[in-house]
């Protein structure tokens, strides 16, 4: 990740590469020179491999090895910054003094930048393609002065992706951000002084515009940002109509039920990814009904093959019911408690799609009410034979005997040979008794760990709760592989006394495996 100190080693870097010598071997009577080529001549496999360096600082340093390197090696450090404070205010230190401090002094009146003096800052800013802008309020003056100096010039020209977080005021701001170039936008937009809806200002709506109507924008995602106040504007709504025959994805809690909005979703046929949200009371007068829209399911979306759902049990229920979609990605975010027996439900309704499906997840953070004490295991029976499952995530509330055993994770995990994220987790965000020692007989063992190591060997994130960490099996029983791969494993409400033991065992079947032991019992220091 891209930090000030990194990114003043790389501003510099173009000054400091070398060029590397050229060798040549005599052919026959030593009358013709031939270059000896080596993998480091093609060019697609050094950016491969310089992809695999573990920090931008060796990317620096690569590229100081060898002009021909320079390139590669620049646009892989800013091809995605991570600056450590405001975008601008990072890279303002590209201009030359008095300029610099021109733009930091933040006067009344925006100083002039005579163009020459961009050469340096459109360099850099030419190769970011990912830019994640959070609040930056700082950046608004230098923001207004640079554009100001250069009109109709975007600063990051060939931007593809931005995530924005603001308050209500700091997303006007963010409007110098929004490149024409850009494909996938995410605005997470909040007003502090109304929680329940952005208050409607000429700003917001002005912003709200120019990114509905963005010429390359592909994927649109408003998080969790309350719009509702504006759907009643016919500007901001047309601009989205005439947007949508571009979108592939579409995830927003409001304008998707208003009734033209919803026809021309419906209709579209690029559209891949979308959310419903069942879970807020709508005007009947301008949106569809939730059983309106669910019925409209079954022959509409034609495209459709991820989708999130926001609802209860039984209106997801509903959903899942009334289409036949093959689905890539089901992802249901359900208000109110989840049983086993309705997570049964559910997955047994993700049939149609058991050689598509790649992620399935179903989180809720009430509590249940009525347990079922069934093993978690036949709510997860139906997505066994989905081999291309990739990431599986259950995150609601259930008690330790409803675990799953060993035993149900040597008839899960070898079903799953691609996964690479599965979270299994009781009652998130919520504080419980973590799992007694000799509760139970069957409770899940850190065995089963080997038993998820030798069955997913791609695996890169683990949580799990109600884990018999007392019990810590020898390293060497049973013997196996190790799996050098990057993952991060979580227990959760699972008893640690010895948590370096446990550490050490984890370890032993992944040697880069980063340990977190969440919700436990016992206190930090005895970690």
């Amino acid at each position: 990740m891209l930090g000030r100190d990194t990114a003043g080693l790389a501003m510099t870097t173009q000054g400091h590469a070398s060029l590397m010598s050229n060798h040549a071997l005599l052919a026959g009577g030593g009358t013709q020179a031939t270059r000896q080529t080596s993998v480091m001549d093609v060019i697609e496999l050094v950016q491969l491999i310089l992809s695999f360096l573990a920090s931008p600082r060796d990317l620096v340093h690569m590229a100081c090895v060898a002009k021909r390197y320079t390139n590669i090696a620049l646009r892989l450090i800013w091809e995605t910054p991570d600056f450590s404070g405001d975008p601008l205010s990072t890279m303002v230190h590209l201009f030359p003094e008095p300029t610099r401090t021109d733009l930091l002094a933040r006067k009344d009146e925006l100083p002039r930048i005579e163009h020459g003096l961009f050469h340096r800052f459109d360099y850099y800013a030419n190769l970011v393609r990912h830019l994640r802008y959070w609040q930056a309020s700082n950046d608004a003056f230098i923001g207004l002065a640079l554009t100001a100096s250069r009109p109709g010039v975007w600063l990051f020209p060939r931007l593809l992706s931005i995530h924005v977080g603001s308050d209500r005021d700091s997303l006007q701001i963010a409007g110098t951000f929004f490149s024409p170039s850009l494909r996938t936008v995410t605005i997470d937009h909040w007003d502090s002084s109304d929680t329940s809806a952005i208050t409607v200002t000429p700003g917001i709506t002005t912003v709200l515009q120019h990114v509905f109507r963005l010429p390359n924008l592909r994927v649109l995602d408003l998080l969790d940002s309350v719009y509702r106040n504006y759907e009643g504007i016919s500007e901001i709504v047309d601009a989205l109509l005439a947007l949508i025959s571009q979108l592939v994805e579409f995830y927003s809690s409001d304008f998707t039920f208003v009734t033209s909005v919803y026809d021309a979703l419906a209709q579209s046929s690029r559209l891949k990814g979308m959310l419903f949200d069942f879970s807020q009371a709508r005007d009947v007068t301008t949106c569809y009904t939730p059983n309106d829209a669910i019925r409209t399911l079954g022959t509409k979306f034609l495209g459709l093959d991820k989708i999130v759902v926001r609802s209860d049990v039984q209106t997801a229920v509903d959903v899942l019911s009334n289409t036949n979609h093959r689905f890539r990605s089901i992802d249901l975010s359900i208000e109110g408690s989840v049983t086993i027996d309705d997570l049964a439900t559910l997955t047994n309704l993700v049939a149609p799609s058991t050689r598509e499906l790649k992620k399935f997840r179903c989180g809720s953070s009430q509590p249940t009410v009525r347990p079922n004490y069934r093993s978690m295991e036949s709510a997860l029976r139906p997505l066994k034979e989905m081999a291309c499952l990739r990431d599986v995530q259950i995150e609601t509330s259930f008690p330790a005997t409803e675990m799953i055993s060993d035993t149900d994770a040597k008839l899960l995990f070898p079903g799953w040979p691609h996964l690479r994220c599965f979270i299994l987790t009781s009652d998130p965000g919520r504080s419980s008794t973590a799992l007694e020692n000799g509760l139970s007989s069957t409770a899940l063992s850190l065995l089963s760990l080997f038993i998820i190591q030798q069955s997913c060997r791609y695996l890169c994130e683990l949580s799990l709760s109600f884990v018999d960490l007392l019990n810590i099996p020898h390293p060497s029983e049973p013997h196996s592989t190790r799996s050098w791969q990057n993952v991060e494993i979580q227990f959760t409400r699972s008893h640690a006394h010895d948590s370096g033991a446990v550490i050490d065992y984890v370890k032993h079947l992944w040697p880069n495996a980063s340990v977190w032991f969440a919700e436990c019992c016992l206190s930090a220091t005895s970690h």
